[in-house]
């Protein structure tokens, strides 16, 4: 017997591999190895809508923090071979896809908007390729830079939007400038490869 039970989200048809709530707590995304993101209730677990179904798993999703866009990011992180990711906006009331990030991509593992919902920032990479954090702009779909490093796990923008955050599988956590793309520091002392946002 479950205490307090809730209602359980069914309706992927494979594992879930990323969740995220709306900034305002009305809306849970979820995204599936079978190639879906999917918004439900909240409130009542009531599943909303079914986005348009990917090539690739659903590796990544987060809400643009005033709630009125759904980033989703795909890859394939489990084979040798290089298969391009994609990462798209959405609006997360009708499900319509708002824009597509133009321009090569690797696997995409973790994504994040900055804090003034300007800029997307992923990570990519897997065991057979380098890693590498772009900054998007989130309006355009135009890559602003790119940073090389090790295979990116998770990503984070600082509050004020100034700084980056990578975690990778070398062992490290990285902080850069959002600006210039330029490494500030390394954090060591992981025994393993960071991961989750």
């Amino acid at each position: 017997t479950r205490i307090n039970a809730r209602p359980t989200l069914t309706g992927h048809t494979n594992e879930v591999a990323c969740v995220a709530f709306s900034p305002d707590g009305t809306w849970i995304v979820s995204g599936s190895g079978d190639g879906t993101a999917k918004v439900w209730d909240a409130a009542t677990g009531a599943e909303l809508l079914s986005l348009k179904k990917q090539v690739q798993p659903v590796a990544s999703v987060a809400f643009s923090p005033d709630g009125k866009r759904l980033v989703t990011g795909t890859g394939n992180w489990s084979g040798a071979e290089k298969v391009p990711g994609e990462v798209k906006v959405w609006d997360p009331a009708t499900g319509e896809e708002l824009l597509s990030l133009k321009g090569p991509l690797d696997s995409i593992r973790s994504l994040a908007f900055s804090p003034d919902g300007q800029h997307i920032v992923t990570g990519s990479g897997n065991a057979y390729q380098p890693g590498e954090a772009k900054v998007w702009d989130a309006n355009t779909g135009l890559a602003l830079h790119s940073i090389k490093t090790y295979e990116v796990h998770s990503v984070a923008v600082s509050p004020d939007g100034r700084h980056l955050l990578t975690g990778s599988m070398d062992q490290t956590a990285r902080v850069w400038d959002a600006g210039t793309g330029g490494e500030l520091f390394v954090l060591k002392g992981h025994r393993s490869g960071g991961r989750g946002a």
